[in-house]
């Protein structure tokens, strides 16, 4: 490789430091006042405190305690956690940069017994019950969705509730429905015991039971995955707030965890979500149909009559011209496409005005309201859509709020009607909280010092600040999220009713482009201060004068590296040859019998055989891709468990080939290496090493993998963390016979790596030790090995 001139060099300096320049000033405008910048518009890792990201650097796993049965959430499929819940914990994670292990549990109680003794941090698909609250810290809802009345398409349907009184009721046993569902309803029904919803689903489709109430989301996975035709949903609730809202439940020892899950759940984007819910739920196109008697009922109502918070921007407010604008504008004009009805606004001129008009039945809802003690006296709700961190502002010169206990006997200021009360006792102990008509004088009161702060969801703050160009700024996230819904007027049950099959059939991902639309309005801008630019681009040119310096002296390194890895390689290759052929030379002429010399042979290959692995290793350092041919799997493991019965001649093999033959993309000579580390280590490590203590060794194909499992059995436990047999120079305690450099699993991990597939080691409470590999299978021809 030609080196580069001094000129070059140069001109790549140059240019570097221009393009920095540019960014750097890119980032600035001096025609804009200081604001705030949204929560949702910064990097992840920008919204985290000192203490939470000590948290991440100092944590290297998280335990998470999963259930084998209870889809389409959380559940065990061919031996991995799975389901949509655990998907979403997994892309949770991924942001944060925390290994994660998933502990499988007997049952949900015995996963919140798990999390109360500490043995897992995380429950990932969790409903609120007593023993939860007092041994965890809830997120806001994961999900959040109505239940639905499943039954067999029957003539005529049910018409209400009522008429399912006595009849036979598929009532899954997991979680805390079974125990709510009979303490409400006793013995009016007959209930079905089955494990989970899709087997109540099923019961229904069977004629087994009459009945069962599912989250629509999860009716949506059963009928996608075995579409039984004649089932119908009947839309009727059993309950105003019976809907089904699932948790992440952190263990109240690891409160910093709540706090940067919450912080990393607002950065999941709608094409993630989109993604997640059509992977696991399919395209949401169903409009859940509305009865004859609530077809008529709107065809008799000229209009709906609806009240908003006049002033609440960016979700709800009046323009100059008194028109509904906002977030909640959206949801009304999609309600009234799908419902084919005229929703007409009530103009008021403050939130409490609203609240009066609609206890006095001018207004027949409210939008975008918070369900409270309060309104429960004369409104009824449907289920939230539309979830909001609550935030509090406070003046520019107070610190970034950590430990909201230093806000106890503190002046926060509210919106008068709102309940954040309600949310925020148990977190901040003692604080005076102070009503407000509007938001603006609220956060007025704040920059005038009259109060210390004001409370209130991300986009409403931070619209406020950014449109009156408040010194203002949002100091901290209280870990609790708004959840707002239609409130209904509670003599209209019809209304209600039909009011949540329309929002039940706007799609997630349409829902969340609504309430994310006003998030790239805030945006921070600062004065640009030219001395501050000056010492970045000089610290710059600094880091990359000495970055290069540091380039060039690594090259050097690995050019002498290699060097050294070629002299090594022939002066231990020409002694061990020669030690081969003198041996071959003495038993020919009969000169040592024959144990000798295959015990000679075995020890000479096992040091040629160390040291391909030691090079192999060398080599896989570099960012070179295996040499990939297309190769029968079966012929490969096959000719390494010929060389481990050679080798272990006392080793039984458990072994059955698989009647289909199929292929892998691979290069033969490392995939050798890796497969005879493995089995090498399995037989070694066997214990007893009696006939009735064999190396098991499964090879099968499922959907587009190929596995090979490979087992052995223990006398006592190796490690306590298998995984760390993966690292260089680590073995088992249970040692065998041979000594070894613990090199070998280290080797094979990184070998399947650089093929694209993974490797992974689980010791059973049974001391099995098992190794699975598994690989992509290739659709071609295969090519002599």
């Amino acid at each position: 490789m030609t080196r580069p001139s001094t000129a070059t060099l140069m001109r790549i300096l140059v240019a570097s430091v221009l393009l920095l320049s540019l960014y750097l000033l890119s980032l600035y405008d001096s025609t804009q006042p200081p604001t705030v910048k949204s929560l949702q518009t910064v990097p992840f890792y920008s919204l985290l405190t000192q203490q939470e990201r000590q948290f991440i650097t100092e944590t290297a796993t998280i335990h998470i305690g999963t259930t084998p049965d209870f889809p389409p959430y959380d559940f065990i499929r061919g031996g991995r956690a799975d389901g949509y819940s655990t998907d979403f914990v997994r892309l949770l994670f991924e942001r944060l940069g925390i290994k994660i292990r998933f502990v499988v549990g007997e049952s949900w109680k015995d996963l919140l017994q798990k999390l109360c003794s500490g043995e897992v941090d995380l429950l990932h698909a969790a409903d609120k019950s007593d023993l939860g609250s007092r041994c965890g810290i809830y997120s806001s809802p994961q999900i959040s969705d109505r239940r639905l009345i499943v039954t067999r398409n029957y003539p005529g349907g049910f018409k209400v509730a009522e008429d399912l009184l006595g009849l036979r009721y598929a009532l899954p046993r997991s979680r805390s429905q079974q125990d709510a569902v009979r303490h409400q309803y006793g013995d009016h029904f007959r209930y079905v015991e089955v494990d989970h919803i899709g087997q109540a689903i099923d019961a229904v489709h069977s004629s087994r039971a009459d009945f069962t109430i599912s989250p629509s989301i999860a009716f949506r996975y059963f009928l996608l995955n075995s579409a039984p035709d004649d089932l119908k949903v009947e839309g009727h609730e059993m309950r105003d707030d019976d809907r089904d809202e699932l948790f992440l439940l952190s263990r109240k020892g690891l409160p910093v965890l709540n706090r940067i899950l919450a912080k990393a759940m607002s950065t999941i984007t709608q094409s993630e979500r989109q993604m997640l819910d059509e992977k696991w739920f399919g395209s949401n196109n169903t409009v859940h149909p509305l009865t004859p008697h609530e077809v008529q009922y709107l065809k008799e109502r000229e209009t709906i009559r609806y009240c908003i918070d006049p002033s609440w921007m960016p979700l709800d407010y009046l323009d100059k011209e008194n028109q509904h604008q906002g977030i909640g504008r959206s949801f009304i004009q999609e309600l009234e496409t799908i419902l084919h009805q005229e929703f007409t606004l009530v103009p008021t001129t403050s939130w409490k005005i609203s609240l009066q008009y609609a206890k006095e039945r001018r207004c027949d809802l409210l939008s975008l309201a918070q369900q409270s003690a309060a309104l429960n006296e004369y409104l009824s709700f449907t289920s939230p859509y539309i979830h909001k961190n609550i935030v509090i502002a406070t003046r520019e010169d107070a610190p970034y709020i950590d430990n909201f206990k230093v806000l106890q006997n503190s002046r926060i200021g509210v919106l008068a009607g709102s309940d954040f009360t309600e949310l925020t006792p148990a977190v901040f102990g003692e604080i005076h909280y102070i009503p407000f008509d509007s938001v603006k004088d609220g956060l007025l009161a704040v920059e005038n010092n009259e109060i210390f702060g004001f409370m209130d969801i991300t986009p409403v703050i931070a619209y406020h600040i950014n449109h009156f160009g408040l010194k203002l700024r949002i100091s901290g996230d209280t870990g609790n999220s708004l959840a707002l819904r239609l409130g209904v007027r509670d003599d209209d049950p019809l209304l209600l009713s039909v009011l949540q099959k329309g929002l039940d059939t706007i799609s997630r991902l349409k829902a969340d482009s609504y309430a994310n639309a006003y998030s790239n309005l805030v945006t921070e801008k600062r004065v640009v201060d030219y001395q501050l630019v000056t010492r970045i681009l000089i610290f710059g040119a600094v880091v990359f004068l000495f970055t290069l310096y540091r380039s060039r002296q690594v090259a050097t390194v690995n050019r002498e590296y290699k060097k050294f890895i070629d002299t090594i390689s022939h002066e231990y290759r020409t002694p061990l040859s020669s030690i081969k052929t003198y041996l071959d030379i003495l038993y020919m002429q009969s000169r040592i019998d024959n144990d000798h010399y295959l015990q000679f042979d075995t020890e000479i290959k096992r040091l040629q055989n160390l040291f391909a692995e030691s090079l192999e290793i060398s080599r896989l350092g570099e960012p070179t891709k295996p040499k990939l041919r297309c190769i029968h799997i079966q012929d490969l493991v096959e000719k390494s468990l010929d060389e481990l019965a050679f080798r272990y001649a006392d080793c039984p093999i458990d072994y059955t080939p698989p009647e289909d033959r199929f292929m892998v993309h691979a290069d033969p000579h490392q995939l050798e290496i890796a497969l005879r580390n493995v089995l090498h280590n399995a037989a070694q490590y066997r214990s007893p090493k009696t006939d009735d203590s064999p190396v098991t060794i499964r090879l099968f194909l499922h959907q587009k993998l190929v596995f090979l499992i490979i087992e052995n059995r223990l006398q006592e436990k190796m490690v306590e963390d298998p995984r760390r047999l993966f690292h260089r120079f680590v073995r088992g305690s249970s040692r065998g016979s041979e000594s070894g450099m613990g090199l070998g699993l280290h080797l094979a991990a990184r070998i399947i790596a650089a093929h694209g597939g993974s490797i992974t080691l689980q010791q059973k409470p049974t001391l099995v030790f098992q190794v699975q590999i598994t690989l992509h299978r290739a659709l071609c021809a295969p090519e002599k090995l």
